[in-house]
């Protein structure tokens, strides 16, 4: 759980595997076909400012104001976006994870850092997005922006010809076929970055990353009988 440096990523970028499809079997809940996957932008910001005692503010520079400025004209314009009547949740989301600014409380912070989790659905690339986030910049002073890391949002059309032949698959063993999104970062974000078609898949579990995950025994044998005939039908 350390984001796949050493595994996905690396045989991706550095050793060329570069399948014709990729299926990632974390994502989802209940065999769900998760075609769709939101893009991850963690951005790092610093900004400078000029210290004064806190009892005049107007001396100083507050570095800690010019991001709270900034984050909320980010959440004023990821607000506005809208998702599909379906699955309003389905858009850009904003999260503020990390804020640390000044020294004491009787004194004007010089120096101030946050760090800001975006998520973003397809049509988005993740450069694109940097650069929508950039131009909140432009007239702004003191500031730096530095992308920690990102992840391309995933999209795999229905008609794509393995999608469908493994989703009668599905079909076959489960008895239906159900599509999904995923809003968090898969594996699969590696391959949606060089074009590769991809899907994610899961059993029946719950409880991720917490002490009291599970998974059903019975629906790895049904999920291993699922790639066993996708495989037979290609």
């Amino acid at each position: 759980e350390v984001g796949s440096k050493d595994g996905v990523e690396y045989w991706v970028k550095n050793k060329n595997l570069l399948p014709d499809f990729a299926i990632i079997p974390d994502g989802g809940f209940n065999f769900k076909i998760m075609n769709e996957g939101k893009g991850v932008l963690h951005v790092k910001y610093r900004a400078t400012g000029k210290s004064a005692h806190g009892s005049t503010p107007w001396e100083g520079e507050n570095a800690a104001d010019k991001l709270i400025d900034l984050y909320k004209e980010y959440k004023l314009w990821v607000d506005s976006e809208k998702g599909p009547p379906e699955e309003p949740t389905w858009k850009i989301t904003l999260s503020l994870g990390k804020f640390n600014a000044g020294k004491a409380v009787n004194i004007v912070p010089s120096e101030a850092e946050m760090e800001l989790d975006f998520r973003f659905p397809p049509p988005w690339r993740a450069k694109d997005f940097e650069n929508k986030l950039r131009e909140f910049l432009k007239d702004k002073k003191g500031i730096e922006m530095e992308v920690k890391s990102y992840g391309e949002p995933v999209y795999t059309d229905r008609e794509n010809p393995y999608l469908k032949k493994f989703a009668e698959s599905v079909k076959k063993i489960k008895g239906k076929e159900e599509y999904g999104r995923i809003y968090g970062a898969t594996d699969g974000r590696f391959f949606a970055e060089k074009g590769i078609p991809v899907l994610m898949i899961y059993g029946i579990g719950d409880g991720i990353h917490g002490k009291d995950e599970w998974v059903d025994l019975k629906s790895l044998y049904d999920l291993k009988e699922i790639f066993f005939d996708f495989l037979n039908r290609i």
